[in-house]
């Protein structure tokens, strides 16, 4: 199928499952909801059953993916293919064929973890590293740092490690006050965390006594469904005027480059893209899947003794570029503590930027590899947080 009848396809069911408040499946049949007209008639029913059944994990995400130079296919993605979201994705694929991609997504949590912990008991490097434990960094990026750079590992006082994504200004020129991008768990714990509470660099987890070196300003509140973003900021001290850049960091092996804002440009299935993350460093990556719908990301370890998933739409997925291939358990293009990452790619010869990391998940391949796949939510410039601008800061 080409693009326009990838995206109509994907509006159908999307518009379908929007209609899932109705309660059973006599009521749908009574109602106007229009079941996807391609499905065959026992596909339909279970169709409406799946409608029916209020499950508060049970994913069912469209996006679309690129075949070859004119061709484009529905991409699904499932927690369980034994679930009634992934044996409804299977008999779909029976209709579509190869105009279908089923995978089941393990694991999609936010890519950094909520700890409870007293920061005024880490009184020595070995206190802190035996109350938090979190994947192994990259060496560079967890240690306190001067001045500032993306990758970098940062985090809440009462959080784990995340990654430092970008530098905004409240004014376009950057001469206004200055702040630093990154998600909403890693800096606002979800939203728990208050106005002013003070952000570190490194995080909690590094072995290290951080340093307080922003304090929170505002976060993009998280709904059950239908969110854009997972970000948040925190304000800078005025003494780092003229002293941040949004540049690749110097610990990547090249030159510094400076990122330009994002742009309204067209991103294409298979388009290149790299981030520098607090975990994984510099890696390179390849867009999988574009404006998914429907993904589900599992934050329950920030609300202790509860279930809590939160929806999200306009979803790029991001899997490892050849290249930058590891031979481990499974390839990678971001884990946990790399939520915050920005992702960049070149246009015209120069980075700009695209998105952030909030979410990983664990797929396997048509092929049978196992992939940790990236799940990264587009940013603007400028970006809009509680009726107030934000501009990617930019310098000479």
């Amino acid at each position: 199928m080409n693009l326009s009848e990838a995206k109509k396809l994907q509006i159908d069911i999307i518009q379908t499952l929007s209609q899932r408040n109705l309660r059973n499946r006599h009521a749908i049949s009574k109602s106007r909801v229009r079941i996807p007209s391609f499905l065959p008639e026992n596909v339909r029913c279970e169709f409406a059953g799946f409608l029916s059944v209020k499950e508060r994990s049970n994913m069912f995400a469209v996006g679309y993916s690129k075949v070859n130079t004119t061709q484009f296919r529905l991409e699904i993605r499932i927690r369980d293919v034994e679930s009634q979201a992934g044996r409804l994705a299977l008999r779909m694929k029976e209709v579509l064929g190869n105009d279908l991609n089923v995978l089941p997504v393990r694991g999609l949590t936010a890519a950094a973890k909520a700890i409870d912990h007293d920061p005024m008991a880490a009184s020595s490097a070995e206190s802190s590293s035996n109350k938090h434990t979190l994947t192994p960094g990259h060496e560079e990026y967890c240690k306190i740092r001067n001045p500032l750079h993306i990758g970098l590992s940062i985090g809440h006082e009462r959080g784990s490690s995340g990654t430092l994504g970008a530098f905004f200004s409240d004014r376009p020129d950057g001469q206004g006050d200055l702040f630093l991008l990154s998600c909403n768990h890693v800096l606002a714990l979800c939203g728990k965390a208050k106005e002013k509470d003070p952000i570190f660099q490194p995080g909690w987890s590094e072995g290290l006594v951080p340093k307080p070196v922003a304090i929170l300003h505002a976060a993009v509140r998280l709904k059950k469904a239908n969110n854009r973003h997972d970000l948040a900021l925190a304000k800078l001290p005025d003494s780092l005027k003229g002293q941040l850049r949004n540049e690749t960091p110097e610990d990547a092996g090249t030159p510094r480059k400076r990122i330009r804002p994002p742009v309204i440009e067209p991103l294409e299935i298979n388009d290149q893209v790299s981030k520098f993350g607090r975990t994984t460093g510099e890696r390179s990556g390849r867009v999988s899947s574009l404006g998914i719908i429907g993904m589900k990301i599992d934050y329950s370890q920030f609300f202790p003794g509860k279930r809590r998933h939160f929806g999200f739409s306009e979803v790029i997925e991001v899997c490892i570029s050849n290249k930058d291939m590891i031979k481990s358990r499974y390839d990678e293009f971001a884990r946990e503590g790399d939520s915050g990452s920005l992702v960049i790619r070149e246009l015209d010869g120069e980075l700009h930027a695209l998105g952030l990391v909030f979410a990983t998940g664990l797929i396997e391949s048509e092929k049978g590899r196992r992939e940790m796949v990236a799940y990264c939510s587009p940013i603007e410039s400028p970006l809009k947080i509680n009726g107030h601008s934000y501009y990617f800061l930019e310098h000479e």
